[in-house]
């Protein structure tokens, strides 16, 4: 896949991929370089930051001998990325991941399956039986953007946000499902929460999730939400 580097300011420099917002190839070559210069970093590299088809590279100009510090980083990553980059390699962990659909967890189940002409069970059976995958982490410190949604339940966002999501919230917007890690405001259509914990700021790796992983949901009933909450005694893998 064809791809192009630009600058990003004076520090950094932005690695895009030629395909559509949200097409599965380009986050798979997205994760491809990400992991690949991960492995292999580039001297003054001190950040990637990986979005749905693009790829951006911090660096510390200090760091780089040259006189012209983006266009020497700009050689080093082409050349790296023309060598080594493939996507046949798979990147990331799996994750098995407890949602209860019930009420009072699913705040809109109700109003995306009348979207969508269909009943709830239709919603929750087409949600669980996908395989997500974790295109980036963003809008919130650890919240996935999980890509993989079918078409049939894609539902935009809420006209007005609410003030208060729930952590382990799980909602959709537009053709994107996602987990609120924390209590924040928000807008997406929320049909379901989890009891797992993603997000630990306390750890030095903070987040469960990471770009390249892969999700899957499976449905349980209020009481396994509230024991699984209770005794922290779960398998995500």
């Amino acid at each position: 896949m064809d791809f192009s580097i630009t600058p990003l300011g004076d520090a950094a420099l932005m690695i895009e991929f030629q395909a559509t917002m949200l097409s599965d190839k380009a986050s798979e070559f997205v994760h491809s370089a990400y992991h690949l210069l991960s492995k292999h970093p580039v001297p003054g590299m001190i950040a990637l930051v990986p979005a749905y088809t693009t790829l951006t590279l911090h660096y510390e100009p200090s760091f780089i001998k040259s006189d012209y510090p983006y266009q020497h980083m700009k050689i080093i990553v082409q050349e790296l990325l023309r060598k080594g980059i493939n996507t046949d390699t798979r990147h990331g962990n799996c994750f098995l991941i407890p949602v209860c659909y019930e009420l009072p967890f699913s705040l809109d189940l109700t109003e995306v399956a009348q979207a969508h002409h269909l009943t709830e069970e239709e919603v929750i059976h087409v949600h669980t039986k996908q395989i997500y995958h974790v295109s980036f982490l963003g809008f919130s410190p650890g919240f996935p953007f999980l890509s993989g949604l079918s078409q049939s339940i894609a539902t935009p966002r809420k006209e007005n946000p609410r003030t208060l999501v729930k952590a382990g919230s799980v909602g959709i917007a537009g053709e994107q499902t996602g987990i609120y890690p924390t209590d924040s405001p928000g807008g997406w259509q929320i049909i379901g929460q989890t009891p797992i914990r993603i997000y630990f700021p306390e750890k030095k790796e903070p987040t469960l999730f990471a770009p390249g992983d892969t999700i899957r949901f499976y449905a349980i009933t209020a009481k396994q939400y509230y024991q699984l909450e209770e005794s922290h005694e779960y398998n995500c893998s």
